[in-house]
């Protein structure tokens, strides 16, 4: 895929995920159970702590999904600032929405454990630095390809040490730092250690990630869309039309999502219809574990 393609990216960061006492292997899907059925659901409240070899973190089955059906993940991201917006997107949006939050709030913890009780996966947000940014005041802690090896890895365990029940990390920004391998070839190993995933947004250097050490090359890319880079009513429902139309095409596709108010109201409005279109939401762990 040519660099800069706008893709989304997952990586299966683990060989193995264990799912309500069944540890299961990665190739075959999350929401299967040995008998077929699709419809278990399974929590804990274990911290991915580094180098804990019993982590587990919170995933949400699609429930009832039929085969072939087209899918589509939604990934609400900005999280943990606003109180408000936070609040409404976790009691407000059906549980098969991912939220993904910023790690620096003394709160995000408590939001995290609200967001399972809601049926919501949940990310952190990891920010790394772009290109067109360097010099600049940046996000507290941000992951700089400037930093050393040893204080990289420090702000990453911290980060990812922070919160509990979290399916997984998500990258915004990254050009100039994903065009060091050494520094994502941590970032792959410490998600893997926690059996978490990776979904970064569209600029990252998909030559230099497969050619990482213990990350595979087949990993999966998929189509992404931003819900509301326009965020008035119009624009959001002609961006949901043309998502419905590449879940129709390719089979699935990832959206991303600020937390506006407008963008939670015509949400609202399009899942209410979205059965009757044969389309189905879920959760984004759906996409790195089928």
């Amino acid at each position: 895929m040519p660099i800069g393609a706008e893709n989304s990216f997952i990586t299966k960061a683990s060989k193995k995920q264990i799912i309500s006492g069944l540890t299961l292997e990665v190739d075959r899907p999350i929401y299967k159970n040995e008998t077929g059925s699709r419809n278990f659901t399974f929590t804990t409240d274990l911290k991915p702590a580094i180098n804990n070899k019993n982590t587990r973190h919170t995933c949400r089955s699609p429930d009832n999904l039929p085969e072939r059906v087209p899918c589509i993940a939604i990934v609400i991201y900005g999280l943990g600032k606003s109180a408000a917006a936070t609040r409404t997107a976790i009691q407000e949006l059906p549980g098969e929405i991912t939220l993904a939050f910023w790690p620096h709030s003394k709160e995000t913890d408590n939001w995290i454990a609200a967001a399972n009780a809601a049926g919501h996966e949940a990310l952190i947000i990891i920010s790394m630095e772009p290109r067109t940014h360097r010099g600049r005041n940046l996000p507290l802690n941000i992951n700089e390809a400037s930093y050393t090896i040893t204080e990289f890895r420090n702000r990453l365990k911290w980060i990812l040490e922070r919160e509990r029940s979290y399916v997984g990390t998500m990258s915004i920004m990254g050009s100039h730092f994903t065009s060091s391998p050494s520094h994502m070839q941590i970032v792959f190993s410490e998600l893997k250690k926690n059996n978490l995933l990776f979904l970064r947004q569209q600029t990252i250097n998909t030559v230099i990630i497969s050619s990482i050490p213990g990350v595979s090359a087949a990993s999966s890319t998929y189509s992404s869309l931003y819900l509301d880079q326009e965020a008035s009513r119009n624009a959001i429902d002609r961006k949901l039309i043309e998502i419905e139309r590449i879940a129709n095409l390719k089979g699935k596709i990832i959206v991303f999502g600020f937390p506006y108010p407008v963008t939670f109201e015509r949400l609202k409005r399009w899942i209410d219809k979205l059965e009757t279109k044969n389309l189905k939401l879920v959760p984004i762990s759906y996409f790195s574990m089928e």
